[in-house]
């Protein structure tokens, strides 16, 4: 996995909790979240593209699931975002997910 980029681990129990209440969650990963390594040192912010107003902002992450049957899976570019409503960042939700890595359980580290 890669090397975290951010310790935090508010946020990183709000990017599993949005995670697991995804619909792609429910779909595709269905496994038990070992590890979450955010991989931005920061928020990136998207404006807006005439306006310049704040749309939200996103962080990505990497997220390391253990199979029912005992594998694990590395899905490497997970985002997360906030809404930005009446002058302040809403909750986190997930946004989207990229493709699936198998990988040894050994190599999820804590």
């Amino acid at each position: 996995m890669a090397k975290s980029a951010r310790s935090d681990k508010k946020l990183e129990g709000e990017m599993i909790e949005a995670f697991k209440a995804s619909q792609t969650y429910k779909d595709r990963v269905k496994g038990k979240v070992l590890r979450v390594v955010i991989i931005d040192p920061d928020w990136m912010v998207r404006r807006h593209q005439i306006s310049g107003e704040i749309l939200h902002r996103y962080i990505r992450a990497e997220i390391a699931v253990q199979n029912a049957d005992g594998t694990c899976t590395l899905w490497k570019l997970v985002t997360f975002l906030q809404d930005y409503v009446g002058g302040k960042f809403q909750s986190t939700k997930f946004d989207g997910i990229g493709d699936p890595l198998k990988i040894p359980c050994d190599n999820v580290k804590k």
